[in-house]
C-alpha cells in the first residue's frame, strides 16, 4: 500500500452510548426497522419524514442500491476485496450486509469494514468474534478496522496494520451515505474522495452514495428543512454539482 497521505485527516470524537444525541448509525437502524436505536433518533427520523415524507424510503433505497451496485461489480469485475463504511452496519432485518451481499456459499471475497464508534464497532466484532479477528461469515472473511472513513490517512494506516491487510490488486471501496456525515464543507468532503482514490491500486472501483439537494422549486424548502435537522449530527446534502466534484 501506498504511505498514508495526511491532507484530510479529521478526528471526530464518537458518540458511544450517549442516548441524548442522534448518530447516523442509529438513525439508518431506525429507518431499516432495527432496534438498536434510541428515542432521539426516531424523534429525527419523524422529524426529517414531517419534512420529507419518503425520507426512510430514501435512506431504505440507499442502501438497497448499494447492495445492488457491490452486487454487479463484484461479478462483473471479479473484485474479491472490498472496504466498505456505511451507515446501516447496525443489525437490522431489511437490508443485506456487504458481507452477504458478496460472499456467497461458495465465494472468497474479503470485507474490511470501517468503523470509528465503539458501539458499531462492537456489533461488527460480534459477527466476526469477540477479540475483533477474523471468522468465515457465509463462507466469506469479514474484517474489522477501527478507522474513520473520513481520515483516509487512518484508513490506510488501518488496514495497513490490520493481521490480514488487503493484497496486490484491485480493491472495491464502499462510500454508502458516509460523506453525508462529513462536518465540513462539500468540498471537504469532495477531498476525501480524491485522497481515498489516491491510494486505490489500478482497477479499483468506488461506490459512493450522498444524500441529494434535488435542487428542484418545489422541493427546495424541504430539503433546506432537511438540511438543518440533520445538524444534529454534522449531516448536509449535496447538488448534483457538488456530487460530482467527489469523484
Amino acid at each position: 500500500m501506498n504511505a498514508p497521505l495526511a491532507k484530510t485527516g479529521l478526528l471526530r470524537t464518537p458518540v458511544g452510548v450517549n442516548s441524548g444525541r442522534p448518530t447516523p448509525a442509529r438513525l439508518y437502524n431506525a429507518a431499516l426497522h432495527g432496534t438498536d436505536n434510541y428515542q432521539v433518533d426516531r424523534i429525527l427520523l419523524d422529524k426529517l419524514t414531517a419534512a420529507v415524507p419518503a425520507f426512510g424510503f430514501a435512506l431504505r433505497s440507499e442502501a438497497e442500491f448499494v447492495c445492488r451496485a457491490v452486487r454487479y461489480i463484484a461479478a462483473a469485475h471479479d473484485i474479491t476485496q472490498w472496504v466498505t463504511a456505511v451507515p446501516w452496519s447496525l443489525p437490522q432485518p431489511s437490508v443485506d450486509r456487504i458481507d452477504e451481499v458478496i460472499c456467497g456459499p461458495d465465494g472468497d471475497a474479503r470485507v474490511w469494514y470501517l468503523e470509528y464508534e465503539p458501539v458499531v464497532l462492537a456489533h461488527l466484532r460480534a459477527l466476526v468474534g469477540n477479540d475483533g479477528g477474523d471468522r468465515p461469515v457465509r463462507e466469506g472473511p469479514v474484517r474489522i478496522v477501527d478507522a474513520d472513513p473520513l481520515n483516509p490517512a487512518a484508513v490506510q494506516a488501518g488496514l495497513a496494520s490490520h493481521r490480514t491487510p488487503p493484497e496486490d490488486g484491485p480493491i472495491g471501496v464502499v462510500l454508502g451515505g458516509t460523506l453525508s456525515f462529513h462536518p465540513g464543507t462539500r468540498d471537504d468532503a469532495a477531498a476525501v474522495v480524491q485522497e481515498h482514490i489516491a491510494w486505490l491500486p489500478p482497477g479499483s472501483v468506488l461506490v459512493l452514495t450522498h444524500l441529494l439537494d434535488p435542487e428542484e422549486p418545489a422541493l427546495t424548502q424541504a430539503a433546506s428543512r432537511v438540511q438543518a435537522l440533520l445538524l444534529e449530527m454534522a449531516g448536509a446534502v449535496a447538488t448534483r454539482a457538488e456530487i460530482r466534484t467527489m469523484v
